[in-house]
């Protein structure tokens, strides 16, 4: 987690470094800290927003948090994972597009029945919600998440932060967005952009399925190879990559769990390479990260549209050894936690893959110890809520 330094600012693309914070312990004598009010704000609780919603809400344990997810009609395990106080708006996805009177009237509700101290907003249209509400109610703290490389591109965007709300501060969810931020938006370099990773809490895996329950699960038998991938079945994911790959691996089988607009045309590539019998498309699966241990190995090939790749976490934890695409935003998360091969390049991953299936089990086995280490080490919600109260906003308002 990276967080900006009072000795050189967060955004100087020439002087970019990171910044560790220790967590600060009460004092004897010392008054309680004050309770605050948050207001969360995301599109949706599709996806991974849901967790990273419960990110802040377990942060923020103690204070007074309320998480409006904008579009979808209410959920009750949506609202038990998100945990704190929790609303649905109930838009539709195609209703956010634009600018939405019927929506603003609707947060506006929120506002006017509490004042907020902290204001969290993911992705751009509930951060420009956020701050276009904060104009009429005034908010100490006003933090915009970053889930994405390029979305201040826009110079509407960027006028946003840098004249028509200039309080906002930029929170990335790599060091790869943050270079992206800091390059569409000069405004950030003013201490207004920090890196907060996401976390992951090591005790979800206690349920997770054994090894032999996930392959029962999925239908997985034999003595094969099992490589295996979890996500949408959409262009950036890259799965054609990775099936195209699959033609230099010899027996290997691949299991692909989720789906989407691109499962049809990859379904008609595996069938064109005559590998019908060695991939299976499982569809979209609840909770997916319960299945994770099916896999000899994961892997991600995403490139640089990707931002960071929480899915990485999921699979360190669960102790399966990784290959993933060098791309920055999935290289910041795993590290050298295992295996990377050149974003983009097909022969790269089949060589990279094969160097996974042809290695020796203590080598595998400590790839995973390697990404348990990493996972408990950098990405725990310890680390998570210490960086967030770190932040210069959050600091400022506590101290005030």
């Amino acid at each position: 987690m990276r967080l900006p330094c009072s000795s050189d600012p967060i955004c100087s693309t020439s002087s970019w470094r990171t910044c560790w914070l220790p967590s600060r312990s009460r004092g004897a004598g010392m008054p309680e800290p004050k309770r605050l009010r948050v207001l969360q704000i995301a599109h949706d609780h599709r996806g991974p927003f849901v967790h990273v919603c419960a990110e802040y809400v377990k942060a923020c344990e103690g204070h007074d948090v309320t998480t409006v997810y904008l579009a979808g009609d209410a959920d009750d395990p949506a609202r038990e994972t998100t945990g704190g106080d929790v609303r649905f708006l109930g838009f539709e996805p195609g209703d956010l597009r634009g600018i939405k009177w019927a929506l603003l009237a609707k947060v506006r509700q929120l506002f006017r029945e509490a004042h907020y101290d902290i204001v969290i907003a993911h992705r751009y249209k509930s951060i420009y919600v956020a701050g276009v509400m904060s104009a009429f109610y005034p908010v100490p703290c006003v933090i915009g998440v970053l889930h994405e490389h390029g979305v201040l591109s826009r110079p509407t965007r960027s006028l946003f932060f840098s004249f028509w709300r200039p309080g906002l501060h930029a929170v990335a969810v790599s060091d790869s967005v943050a270079r992206s931020a800091a390059a569409d938006c000069a405004a950030l370099a003013d201490g207004r952009l920090s890196t907060l990773y996401h976390c992951i809490e090591p005790a979800q895996s206690d349920t997770w399925h054994s090894r032999e329950e996930a392959r029962q699960a999925l239908g997985i038998d034999g003595s094969r190879f099992v490589l295996g991938s979890v996500g949408r079945l959409v262009s950036k994911k890259r799965y054609d990559l990775l099936i195209g790959a699959l033609t230099r691996l010899g027996d290997a089988e691949l299991v692909l769990v989720g789906d989407g607009r691109e499962r049809a045309r990859l379904e008609a590539l595996v069938g064109k390479l005559g590998l019908s019998q060695q991939v299976r498309f499982v569809g979209h699966m609840s909770n997916a990260s319960r299945y994770l241990r099916a896999f000899d190995a994961f892997v991600m090939t995403s490139g640089a549209e990707e931002a960071f790749g929480i899915v990485l976490l999921e699979a360190m934890l669960a102790g399966v050894p990784i290959v993933c695409s060098d791309a920055p935003g999935p290289a910041e998360a795993l590290g050298d936690a295992g295996l990377q091969f050149r974003d983009g390049d097909e022969a790269s991953l089949a060589e990279r893959v094969a160097e996974m299936i042809s290695a020796s089990p203590s080598t595998r086995a400590g790839y995973v110890k390697a990404g348990r280490e990493r996972v408990l080490g950098r990405f725990s919600p310890g680390r998570f809520r210490d960086a967030f109260w770190s932040m210069p906003p959050v600091r400022a308002l506590q101290n005030g």
